[in-house]
C-alpha cells in the first residue's frame, strides 16, 4: 500500500482540471508562497487505498467525494445500492464524478467546498 505524501511544506492538491472550484482553488495557490504538488485526477487518480486513507483523514465516507448528479453516476448507479469496493471502482474508473478538489498539507486533509478553503492550510505552520 502506497501512502499518501504528507509534507508541512508543500499542499497537495487532488483536483479535476474541468471543475471550476478546482481552477479557482488552484489560482489562489498560485498566488501563494507554498510550494504546490497538483495532481490531476483524470490522469493519475489516488489508488483505492490512498482514497481511503484520503477520507479517513477527513472523516468522511467515499460516497461524499462523488457527485452524484453527474451523468456518469446518475446514468448507471443511482439506483444501485453500492459497497465500499463499488465507490472504489467508481472513483477509479470515473475520476470526473469527483468535483470538489481535496488538498493536503502535513496531517490536515480538507475537502475544498469553496476555492477560499483552500486558505485554511495557507496559514503558516507551526
Amino acid at each position: 500500500m502506497v501512502e499518501i505524501a504528507r509534507d508541512d511544506q508543500q499542499i497537495t492538491v487532488y483536483y479535476n482540471p474541468d471543475s471550476s472550484i478546482g481552477k479557482k482553488t488552484l489560482a489562489y495557490l498560485q498566488s501563494s508562497k507554498v510550494p504546490v504538488l497538483t495532481i490531476n485526477l483524470l490522469e493519475d487518480a489516488p489508488t483505492g487505498s490512498q482514497w481511503l486513507e484520503i477520507v479517513h483523514a477527513m472523516d468522511m465516507e467515499l460516497f461524499e467525494l462523488v457527485l452524484r448528479d453527474h451523468p456518469v453516476f446518475s446514468n448507471q448507479y443511482l439506483q444501485v445500492d453500492l459497497e465500499t469496493e463499488d465507490w472504489l471502482k467508481i472513483m477509479q474508473q470515473h475520476p470526473e464524478v469527483i468535483d470538489q478538489p481535496i488538498a493536503i498539507r502535513g496531517d490536515k486533509v480538507l475537502l475544498i467546498r469553496t476555492p477560499t478553503d483552500i486558505l485554511q492550510l495557507l496559514e503558516v505552520q507551526t
